[in-house]
């Protein structure tokens, strides 16, 4: 059971922020289980992400990442299978922090999800601090207070509120968990644990108390909800049902059930002869069997273009395998526009750079880009043909290779004959400008470098080369 004060803090802030309270106390609960510090009582509740890690030193402090690869700290890509294997109890949790912050603390601390939002370190710029450990010493120094205000920070600047308080719980589970949150059921155990609230709480029900019928409304006229059916969670597949039925009626397509929405939806039905019952959230019904959602006509109509739809287009075609589209960032540039046209060309639309409904409708229902199997099995020497930078790596890394060997050998050669001193007579001026360090040993540093600047060469060609398997990088 969550302490009472957590639990007042978090409808406190909900309220202030114009939040209804028992969806942000569903977030809290799923996201931290109401675990607000770590054993200690001061630190935090955290999660270490491995791959996080990983990226963070390669971009701040390349010297330390094979360190920390070798410790077990870092790993290139997520894993589920050994991702949290070693953070169970506490105890463990701040062991491993404290190896990480061995390596660097500053990376260590952007490698973590913190407090009850469970807010990423890397995020700290963003939300106005000047590093992850500024970060982390105002939520140590605030407690939960601190935790909740930088979790309604987060939520603030991913423009999550509007999604709260529509209970569009795949809006939200998107955009605050990442694309993969179908895997793990973020959306439907958000909506469930909002529900055990609004029971507890009592009071107006988070979203829309018509979705049910709406969405038994969108079964009857052909749409696919899949096996949920109407459940009253607003999912991905309700959200794609929305769009398309927007679409065919020429209203503006946001995936928003407004006033114009549900009286078209009433029309339809009126025009079709028949009146869905109305379904129990409850008891889910099953989705009858319908023709598939593409049997809607697709006609056309313009759309706002808002920085929130221009980031949905471009993230959406980062998903689909466009991926020379440029930044996530909402401004269509030529990038953007020659994914676009791209995607058009590929499903049959009008071959214009533009963002319209019928673009929206189309991404939202299109499946992944099929990678090419030449592409997608391209060895190191093929990529380095395509891209000069890959060539230059891996000959900067040949060669370092080389000179590690041959300084290697050289230092062992002289190593073992520096007692007779013939060695050290024909190398004296360079002992004599490094003063009393042994030859020997100064080969061997040149050795050690030689061998790091090929590990790192040899990293950056493997990222490169992945990059282009997965068309990444063009």
């Amino acid at each position: 059971m969550p302490k009472q004060e957590f639990v007042d803090a978090v409808i406190g802030a909900a309220k202030a922020n114009g939040i209804p309270p028992a969806a942000l106390l569903a977030v809290v609960e799923i996201e931290a289980n109401w675990q607000a510090f770590e054993e200690d009582g001061v630190t935090p509740c955290l999660l270490f992400e491995r791959h996080v890690f990983y990226r963070e030193l390669a971009e701040r402090a390349p010297a330390k990442l094979q360190a920390a690869v070798k410790a077990g700290l870092a790993r290139k890509s997520w894993s589920p299978s050994t991702q949290y294997k070693d953070q169970g109890p506490s105890k463990a949790r701040l062991t491993l922090l404290a190896r990480a912050r061995g390596i660097d603390e500053e990376c260590a601390n952007r490698s973590c999800s913190w407090g009850l939002g469970q807010t990423m370190g890397f995020l700290a710029e963003e939300l106005g601090y000047a590093s992850a450990t500024v970060m982390l010493d105002r939520m140590v120094a605030g407690g939960v207070t601190a935790q909740v205000d930088m979790m309604l920070a987060e939520i603030k600047r991913k423009r999550l509120v509007d999604e709260l308080q529509r209970g569009d719980w795949a809006g939200f589970a998107r955009v605050y968990n990442g694309e993969g949150y179908e895997k793990n059921q973020y959306d439907t155990r958000l909506a469930a644990a909002c529900r055990r609230w609004e029971a507890k709480l009592g009071g107006t029900p988070v979203g829309d108390p018509d979705l049910p019928k709406v969405q038994s409304d969108l079964i009857a006229l052909g749409y696919d909800l899949g096996p949920a059916g109407a459940d009253g969670v607003l999912g991905r597949r309700t959200r794609e049902a929305v769009l398309r039925f927007q679409e065919a009626q020429g209203l503006d397509v946001d995936g928003k059930i407004g006033p114009k929405t549900k009286k078209a939806l009433q029309a339809a039905i009126q025009a079709k002869g028949t009146v869905p019952a109305t379904p129990s959230v409850a008891a889910p019904a099953l989705a009858p069997a319908a023709p598939p959602a593409t049997s809607v006509p697709v006609t056309n109509a313009p759309v706002e273009v808002t920085k929130e739809v221009a980031e949905f287009v471009q993230r959406r075609l980062r998903e689909l395998n466009y991926t020379h589209v440029g930044n996530v960032d909402g401004d269509v540039g030529s990038w953007a526009q020659g994914a676009i046209l791209a995607f058009r060309n590929d499903n049959a639309l009008p071959l214009v750079p533009d963002i319209d409904s019928q673009l929206l409708v189309a991404l939202a229902g299109a499946k992944p880009k099929p990678i090419a199997e030449t592409r997608a099995k391209a060895s190191p020497a093929e990529v380095a043909a395509k891209i000069p930078a890959v060539a230059a790596a891996r000959a900067a890394g040949l060669w370092a290779k080389v000179q590690a060997f041959i300084a290697a050998v050289f230092a062992a050669i002289i190593g073992m004959v520096d007692r007779a001193g013939e060695a050290t007579e024909k190398l004296s001026p360079l002992q004599t400008m490094f003063g009393s360090v042994s030859i020997w040993l100064l080969i061997a540093a040149v050795a050690g470098v030689s061998f790091l600047l090929w590990r790192n060469s040899r990293a950056a060609t493997a990222d490169t080369v992945d990059a282009y398997r997965s068309a990444r990088l063009m």
